[in-house]
């Protein structure tokens, strides 16, 4: 079922009311009834593999809740784990063999709920969260249907109880959630799909485009129209769940305000940001290997070196894991190393940057020292989502060649050229200048929601309207535009 279309909203409309309606002890039924009817709808074999993963770690999860710690346990737990990111990279890997990719069944945002899935184990593992005994009831945390397609990747005991226990009405809440879903839409119908029709028109017919002119406006609109895709998708499912009462988690934070690249994905897919540090970094950090390698540097080069070699060991394996997470090709590893090179020389270097920022007087918190920073941080996402959208590593070169050795002034006259009128760029500078000040806002703590919730109805009620009328009449639609595919829905 395509989000971006009647039939979606009008199922989410009969949802709501449905939940509303029933005894409030009773509306989890509704989530759990919606997100099998939202899988079915994608197909029965990869509704039937979602139950039988869930189904299977909801059992393994009470197992290893109920050994005793020891090595059954962690031998329950290195079954469970093994046999979840197996499946996983099955799936993920499958499209590569031509006799695998016929016979595989790939269940939409497998990867999220794969995640949160290992995360719940873990939890369960660690004795920060209890093993559900109801089956319906985790079913439902695992199907709860607006975050299935693009997460964000929600905690068991964050979200659960929100699910089973039922919320009450609240025509305020309701108000705030279409606010936000209509925010949502137009991130991706107004800009991140008009964006993505001229990155596609360029990153498709490389040979053609290969002038410097063409490919640096196009790697800058495909590192927006992800930002605006993606962030539309997470205000949407957020809003979507906010209709039921239930609050997800925040998965974006103006990540193009950051100053460094740790910061950014601080800012950027933070649920998969905290899975990997909660998950794999801490982990790693208390593992014997690790420990003893740190001690060792630490014990030849000083406390530093210590904190340093492991911070560095552990970064390393997690942006290694992060890259195949996004995608199993060699673009997306080389994406992994090149994150995770960054991160590690900024972490190393660290103490070198500050004293040359001393030495040449730099205060840190003016405000064109944090524009430059910005606008670094901004040019390496930029690189990196330049890697992870080809297909192969040739294409890479073609845009780096092409940048370097074929940049002249008159590439630019192909911009009306490439699927893109001169309304649509003026359609997009408005609607980036407008996205721009709504940032501006919300970073110093405005909180434009709740000022338009007070408005009074007529005034607030025409905004609403005039908001629905721009999407509709603006928005990209029919069969060129693809609106039915959000950049992370397949990984």
């Amino acid at each position: 079922m395509s989000l971006i279309s009647f039939k979606f909203f009008a199922f989410t409309g009969i949802c709501v009311a449905l939940y509303y309606l029933l005894p409030k002890k009773y509306r989890w039924i509704i989530l759990l009834l919606s997100g099998l009817f939202f899988y079915v709808c994608g197909g029965i074999a990869a509704t039937v593999m979602v139950v039988a993963i869930a189904l299977f770690s909801f059992f393994m999860a009470i197992a290893i809740e109920k050994s005793e710690k020891g090595k059954k346990q962690k031998t329950l737990l290195t079954v469970t784990i093994v046999l979840l990111l197996t499946v996983l990279a099955v799936v993920k890997a499958g499209g590569h063999f031509k006799t695998l990719a016929d016979y595989l069944i790939v269940p939409t945002g497998i990867s999220y709920f794969s995640l949160s899935i290992i995360g719940y184990i873990l939890d369960v593992y660690w004795k920060k969260d209890t093993a559900e005994k109801n089956y319906a009831y985790y079913l439902t945390f695992v199907l709860f249907y607006p975050k299935i397609v693009q997460g964000p990747i929600s905690r068991h005991k964050f979200l659960n109880k929100q699910l089973i226990e039922g919320n009450d009405f609240s025509y305020e809440r309701v108000c705030f959630a279409l606010q936000l879903v209509l925010w949502g839409l137009f991130k991706k119908i107004v800009i991140a799909d008009r964006m993505n029709v001229f990155v596609t028109t360029v990153y498709s017919d490389l040979d053609r485009y290969a002038k410097g002119g063409v490919l640096i406006p196009a790697m800058i609109l495909s590192a927006l129209q992800l930002y605006f895709d993606f962030s539309g998708y997470t205000d949407m499912a957020v809003g979507i769940a906010g209709m039921y009462g239930v609050e997800l988690e925040q998965n974006f934070n103006h990540p193009f305000f950051a100053q460094s690249a740790a910061e950014f994905w601080q800012r950027w897919h933070m649920t998969l940001s905290g899975w990997f540090k909660d998950y794999l970094f801490l982990p790693l950090s208390r593992s014997t290997f690790v420990k003893n390698t740190s001690k060792k540097m630490g014990a030849k080069y000083g406390p530093t070196a210590r904190k340093k070699t492991m911070i560095v060991m552990c970064a390393a394996v997690v942006w290694l894991a992060t890259g195949l997470w996004h995608g199993t090709g060699i673009n997306y590893i080389v994406w992994g190393v090149y994150w995770g090179t960054i991160i590690i020389l900024s972490e190393l270097l660290s103490g070198v940057f500050e004293k040359m920022r001393t030495a040449l007087h730099i205060k840190q918190e003016a405000f064109g020292w944090k524009l430059l920073r910005m606008i670094r941080t901004g040019i390496i996402f930029i690189i990196g989502k330049m890697i992870s959208a080809q297909h192969s590593l040739a294409a890479v070169k073609t845009i780096i060649l092409g940048i370097f050795t074929n940049t002249h002034a008159k590439d630019f006259k192909l911009f009306f050229k490439l699927g893109l009128k001169r309304y649509d760029f003026v359609i997009l500078a408005i609607g980036v200048i407008l996205l721009l000040v709504v940032s501006i806002l919300q970073e110093k703590n405005v909180h434009i929601r709740e000022r338009i919730a007070g408005w009074h109805p007529l005034p607030r009620w025409i905004l609403y309207s005039m908001s629905v009328s721009v999407i509709l009449l603006i928005g990209l639609y029919g069969s060129k535009y693809d609106t039915s595919t959000f950049a992370y829905q397949f990984f």
